[in-house]
């Protein structure tokens, strides 16, 4: 808990930032508030991890991340690998939550991915609320904006966590992450709509777990309340300002609910998808609620343009099946 390292480190197997290794079955290993802001380098085949190398038993990251560049041959944003025993049966579970990497992923032929590089045999990994936004650089066609790569028997849940699309415009693996624009991952309402706990906003949570940096907001994205001291004033005139609407709920598996004051009414509503190609174009006449139907179209991000007398804008929303 609460460790920092800022060394570069090169190595043979399993190289991490903070643990190269966690053991084999029967371990348990916790990493909370840390981070890493380096250079991994492996030199061989084996997996290399922001803040672990490879993962065995029982682990939990949470809110921690990785800042530092990352490469070698399976390379992950915070874990290179997780192991397992057997393809039929296995005792590791990984956790992680709350955390991100923004470090930039290099290899020439391995698998890369933003939070896990690799999942082997029968490995079980569980991800909540964490973001992947450097770049992966790879030779190989196997890289994911979350997970690059899970093994037949292995199981990945990954809930609420986004990567930057723009920044990896060549990700194979789609294994349960959100690829998101640049602008849409620095916008603060994508994560409050999300569920994540902001600090300032109670209704979300009362932990405070993640902000924005109040000299880069709107221009950077979230960190971890720990790492700052977090400024409510800036996110919550913010709110005030960008959210005129309230858009519910989101994700959505089908219909968007967009609701207003009646100083405020809505005259016309156009959805667009992550390419900018228009979906669907909406009239109406001073309404004050509206519903958007998009359950004909396949999962993924999508903007809503509002237009009123007094403004327009557009959100991110996420169609989640």
């Amino acid at each position: 808990t609460k460790c920092t390292s800022v060394a570069d480190i090169s190595g043979g197997t399993y190289l991490g930032g903070l643990i190269g290794s966690t053991g084999d079955t029967g371990s348990e290993v916790s990493v909370s508030e840390s981070s890493f802001n380096g250079t991994l380098t492996g030199v061989d085949l084996a997996g290399v991890g922001g803040l672990i190398g490879i993962c065995g038993g029982i682990t939990r990251i949470q809110s921690s991340f990785n800042s530092g560049r990352v490469q070698g041959f399976n390379v992950g944003g915070l874990i290179g690998e997780v192991d397992s025993e057997t393809e039929a049966n296995s005792s590791t579970d990984v956790s992680v939550s709350n955390s991100y990497n923004q470090g930039d992923l290099f290899t020439p032929n391995g698998y890369a991915g933003g939070i896990i590089s690799f999942i082997s045999l029968a490995g079980k990994v569980t991800i909540d609320n964490c973001y992947h936004a450097g770049i992966i650089s790879t030779g190989s066609d196997v890289n994911g904006g979350i997970i690059g790569r899970g093994a037949a028997f292995a199981t990945a849940t990954i809930n609420n966590s986004f990567y930057d699309i723009e920044a990896n415009p060549s990700i194979s693996s789609d294994l349960g992450g959100i690829g998101l624009s640049t602008g849409a991952m620095q916008y603060f309402l994508t994560y409050l709509n999300a569920g994540w706990d902001m600090a300032c906003f109670l209704d979300n949570g009362t932990d405070e777990i993640w902000t924005f940096n109040a000299d880069t907001y709107g221009d950077d994205y979230p960190v971890l309340a720990w790492e700052i001291t977090t400024e409510c004033d800036v996110l919550t005139n913010a709110e005030s300002e960008q959210n005129s609407w309230v858009i519910y709920p989101n994700p959505s598996p089908s219909v968007f609910r967009i609701n207003t004051e009646s100083s405020n009414s809505i005259n016309r509503i156009v959805v667009y998808n992550t390419t900018g190609k228009l979906m669907l174009e909406k009239e109406v006449i001073n309404a004050t609620s509206v519903e958007v139907e998009l359950s004909g179209y396949p999962s993924g991000t999508y903007y809503i343009k509002i237009y009123s007398k007094k403004e327009e804008k557009t959100y991110p929303v996420v169609l989640k099946k």
